[in-house]
């Protein structure tokens, strides 16, 4: 776990589950694989130590202690699983349950997690939901809580102050402590002064689904888009969000080509006040439900693939149209020759031509005419670097998040 993080969009990361495995072409030059395979799996103290990317392992010693969020007092955006998907088809069920359970508790933070597996986070919660059938009843007539009853009442035939018996858990919020809290518990420390640190403290009550946990899926492309965006808008989360990096191509937002099986299921607005009417739209100014928040980046790394502004210039406006917050977090490896000033080109160029700085690796996008020397006016992508590209997009930084709900 680490307090502090380099990536524009979050404060700091929880690793519960490190490892994972291509799955698109957003996946080919994987920042975090790179990472690992050039550094970590190096390192004799590290846990990636002697370890391949694809090993997906649990971390249950980071449920709690000094590696959880329950440790950290401060709030602060957490992004959940950097190195890892915490969707992946190895992960079982019952950890993700004690994963959420966490979450729940440290409810101080605000999470992100991030998938390119909805159908599996999909799954994850029709089995949630299936095994919170009977929770409450099976609390409310535990031992425990019948003892506080009992007590509560014996202070009230005795007239003395008494609190009022509790509102019953939200059920499925039940359910995630009677599958997940056992786990936390047992890597808990029970010498500890204080019970939150003994046990996991359980917010039942809370509201479902939880509202500072962020659900989102990363996509590359329309295709990944049309495929993932869909069962995202299907899933409970307070926040559902899209992470568009690495962009490999243009995204429309406007509608979805792919409203599934069931012809009454809704795609977008999920739930909203539509009174039940079908919505093909992802992200709407009218209806307020559907895609919360949207990430654009470039890719990073030496085999980076270079994005095209207007890509991101039309994720951008259809934001703006739909009063969706949108952050633009980088340009990445690349960036289109006319945002990057004349000092930086002429660094570059060095009197080359086109043709030259091609076959460097240099330049793509290259117009038909003409051969020779730069011409500013042209519009070709340069490779400058990710720290000389920079964040800006025509200018303006773009950092907006999405409202936390009350």
């Amino acid at each position: 776990m680490a307090d502090k993080s380099a990536i524009e969009w979050t404060d700091a990361t929880w690793s519960p589950v490190t490892g994972c495995d291509p799955i698109s072409a957003g996946c080919k030059h994987c920042y975090a694989k790179r990472e690992v395979e050039i550094r970590w799996s190096k390192n004799p103290k590290s846990e990636w130590f002697g370890r391949p990317f694809n090993d997906v392992r649990c971390h249950p010693e980071k449920l709690a202690g000094a590696r959880s969020p329950l440790a950290w007092k401060r709030p602060r955006r957490i992004f959940v699983c950097p190195r890892a998907d915490l969707f992946h088809e190895a992960v079982p069920f019952e950890f993700i349950a004690a994963v959420f359970a966490v979450m729940a508790t440290a409810n101080r933070h605000t999470y992100q997690v991030l998938t390119k597996r909805p159908y599996r986070m999909g799954e994850f919660f029709r089995w949630l939901e299936k095994r919170s059938a009977g929770a409450n009843a099976r609390y409310m007539s535990s031992y425990d809580y019948q003892a506080g009853v009992r007590a509560r009442q014996k202070l009230r035939d005795e007239g003395k102050p008494s609190l009022d018996e509790p509102s019953p858990p939200t059920e499925i919020v039940r359910a995630l402590y009677d599958i997940g809290a056992p786990a936390v518990n047992a890597v808990m420390d029970p010498s500890a002064r204080f019970h939150h640190l003994r046990s996991l403290g359980q917010c039942h009550w809370m509201k479902w689904p939880l509202k500072h946990v962020w659900l989102g899926v990363s996509v590359e492309d329309q295709a990944t888009a049309d495929k993932r965006i869909p069962l995202l808008l299907q899933t409970p989360a307070a926040v559902r969000w899209v992470s568009a990096e690495p962009l490999l191509g243009p995204v429309d937002l406007g509608f979805g080509d792919q409203l599934g099986d069931d012809d009454d299921s809704s795609v977008g607005c999920y739930p909203c006040d539509s009174g039940g009417r079908r919505h093909e739209h992802y992200i709407s100014e009218t209806c307020g439900r559907g895609i919360d928040w949207v990430v654009v980046g470039g890719e990073s790394g030496p085999k980076a693939r270079p994005m095209q502004g207007d890509w991101a210039r039309g994720l951008r406006d259809q934001c703006a149209a739909a009063g969706v917050p949108f952050l633009f977090k980088q340009w990445g490896e690349w960036i289109d020759a006319d945002q990057a000033d004349n000092e930086a080109k002429d660094a570059l160029w060095r009197n080359r031509s086109h043709f030259e700085m091609r076959d460097a690796g240099l330049i793509a996008n290259i117009p038909p005419k003409p051969p020779g020397p730069p011409h500013y006016a042209c519009n070709y992508t340069i490779r400058i670097g990710k720290k000389a590209a920079g964040r800006l997009l025509d200018g303006v930084l773009h950092d907006e998040y999405p409202e936390v709900l009350p």
